[in-house]
């Protein structure tokens, strides 16, 4: 029975990756942006100056394809290049004024379309269900 458990959570945790990619994807158009592109963004806000290499690390992302992802962000100058301070060979990404508008303005309609289609959880459901998924998440990085 408990393959079959697992195997079935495989099969729930793909379906709901599918699912909201979809929406995602969906919701995140209006900022013209893709799931990914807004992924990318989003960690380069929260972390501010980072290598485009932990950025890719961290994300769990192909360096190129992280490529990509940059070079669109760029070209949108929703974020930019600068030195890094520590040695002025690497450079780092920053988001722009620009980006944390598109950010901001992406979060709110993420936040409407979460909080619809979470409304049905109690509080508990909630953390219980985070504490899960970040265990989910730390068997990926081992």
């Amino acid at each position: 029975m408990k393959k079959k458990a697992k195997i079935e959570i495989v099969k729930r945790l793909l379906r709901l990756g599918s699912y909201l990619y979809q929406v995602g994807n969906a919701e995140l158009a209006k900022c013209g942006l893709s799931q990914q592109h807004f992924v990318v963004l989003k960690e380069i806000q929260e972390r501010g100056p980072v290598s485009q290499k932990d950025l890719a690390s961290d994300l769990l992302l192909r360096k190129s394809y992280t490529s990509k992802i940059v070079s669109f962000l760029l070209k949108k100058r929703l974020i930019a290049m600068k030195h890094s301070k520590v040695d002025r060979r690497y450079t780092e990404l920053i988001i722009s004024k620009t980006g944390l508008h598109v950010v901001n303005v992406c979060m709110r309609n993420l936040n409407i379309w979460n909080d619809n289609w979470l409304r049905d959880l109690s509080d508990k459901e909630v953390t219980d269900t985070l504490v899960r998924l970040n265990k989910l998440t730390n068997l990926i990085k081992n």
